[in-house]
């Protein structure tokens, strides 16, 4: 077995070169994070390519300096096939309802189409988060996603599900963030050391 990695950005300089997207609505902070950095309400997301093998592991940390809703809300594309999310395919973790029961979503699309396949911990992002993700997919098809506050040193896991992919990984080239937002937290979202 060979383990590559894909991707692995820490932003510890100031180029995005290898990502597209909304790139002007975005900034690697003093902090090297990259933030959304919009002044007005929007949906903006930056993406970059990249390969998917038989198992993947996503890890990344994550700073929604609020509490999510339906109006401010995270969607990690994990994978997909089209950036156009209306005719897309693909499996993402999303964040972001209304009330206190806030959980980490994994979702598939197919067509535009969402489906929920598993819901992380009740009230885990219920208020404003800074914490690491780490989501596992195996050759077996085992979904598990474990997270914690950044500076705990344990991860919790969240869920762990046995699910067979409806679109083949061999088909989706992209990676990427999607950010839907009001104006008071049109620059209060973060990530970095993404791999």
């Amino acid at each position: 077995m060979t383990a590559n990695c894909q991707i692995n950005e820490n932003f510890n300089n100031t180029n995005l070169s290898a990502w597209s997207g909304d790139i002007d609505k975005f900034r690697i902070n003093e902090d090297f994070q990259l933030q959304l950095s919009d002044t007005e309400s929007g949906i903006s997301n930056i993406y970059t390519e990249t390969n998917y093998g038989d198992s993947t592991v996503w890890t990344m940390d994550i700073n929604l300096d609020f509490s999510p809703s339906t109006s401010n809300k995270l969607q990690i594309w994990l994978a997909i096939d089209n950036i156009d999310f209306n005719i897309a395919n693909g499996y993402l973790l999303e964040m972001g309802e209304n009330g206190s029961d806030d959980a980490i979503r994994l979702i598939e699309v197919i067509n535009g189409n969402i489906s929920t396949i598993a819901s992380g911990i009740a009230g885990s992002i219920g208020s404003a988060s800074d914490y690491t993700i780490e989501l596992t997919r195996d050759s077996n098809n085992n979904w598990i996603l474990k997270s914690k506050p950044v500076d705990d040193i344990l991860l919790t896991q969240e869920f762990s599900i046995q699910y067979l992919p409806q679109v083949d990984f061999n088909t989706l080239k992209y990676f990427g963030y999607n950010c839907s937002y009001s104006s008071t937290r049109a620059d209060k979202f973060f990530f970095d050391n993404i791999v």
